[in-house]
């Protein structure tokens, strides 16, 4: 089975939205989860079903805190609109340097920091451990040999819709994963 369609029991699926079971079972009831029941009658919820209503429920409580750090205006302003297109719960932070970014992902938690390019002004070793200890993944929008130089993660820009999309769908499947272990 894919990971976008990996089960989540009504337990399971009830910690990552903080309710109850009997509030599970009522929402796949009515339809608000896509789920199905086992031969021994247990229900089992999909897991990209479970992610759609964490997004239809938090549209105003962002799932995922991003950093989106670079020189160009438009970075941050394309990421927001395409975040909104999808009516994805993720809110975007756009600092003016590097410092500020820092404190942005330890202010807000941030779980991702977007580069458009390595900052001049900081050693990017550093800048790694530092998103490392506060669990805040950083990842290159510029250089793919860059990325993997320093085996970080890489989102060619501009942006592609689809293989955007698809990663931030990953990311916060993962987050969901993390909240149920």
């Amino acid at each position: 089975m894919s990971d976008h369609h990996q089960l989540l029991s009504t337990r399971q699926a009830a910690q990552v939205l903080g309710v109850s079971v009997r509030t599970i079972q009522l929402w796949v009831e009515q339809g608000l989860l896509h789920a199905w029941k086992t031969p021994g009658g247990h229900r089992r919820i999909d897991q990209q079903s479970l992610l759609s209503l964490l997004q239809q429920k938090q549209q105003e409580i962002p799932l995922l805190n991003l950093v989106a750090l670079s020189q160009e205006p438009d970075f941050a302003v394309h990421l927001r609109q395409l975040l909104s297109q999808w009516q994805m719960p993720v809110e975007v932070s756009a600092p003016e340097n590097a410092v500020q970014a820092l404190l942005m992902a330890g202010n807000s938690k941030a779980e991702l920091m977007l580069l458009r390019q390595l900052p001049e002004d900081m050693h990017i070793g550093l800048l790694i451990q530092e998103l490392q200890k506060h669990n805040c993944q950083l990842v290159l929008c510029s250089d793919p040999d860059q990325a993997k130089l320093y085996q970080l993660p890489f989102q060619a820009y501009p942006f592609e819709p689809k293989v955007l999309r698809s990663w931030l769908q990953q990311t916060l499947l993962q987050k969901v994963r993390q909240k149920i272990q």
